[in-house]
């Protein structure tokens, strides 16, 4: 059986529709690796989590989380594995 994660799409930061997208995990990870270039900072955004369809993007609407984001520039490799290890 393959598990499905279900992420939730913005066009952008001010879009207020949420478009939640259910696939198996293999699609995101394809998916995420992709380079994305823009002219413009303000792209889509994915909030690792269903919010529900047309809502948007705040806090007490995520109905569950699957998936966990970290930012980690400028991080030695030690580091980035010390975090590693804490989180499994």
């Amino acid at each position: 059986m393959t598990r499905e994660i279900t992420f939730s799409v913005f066009r952008n930061r001010y879009d207020t529709q949420s478009n939640p997208i259910t696939k198996p995990w293999n699609f995101w990870v394809q998916e995420l690796q992709k380079s994305q270039i823009v002219e413009d900072k303000d792209t889509f955004a994915i909030v690792l989590g269903d919010i529900p369809r047309g809502r948007t993007h705040a806090n007490n609407l995520v109905e569950h989380i699957d998936a966990l984001g970290l930012d980690l520039d400028g991080l030695e490799e030690s580091d980035i594995a010390s975090i590693y290890e804490k989180l499994i």
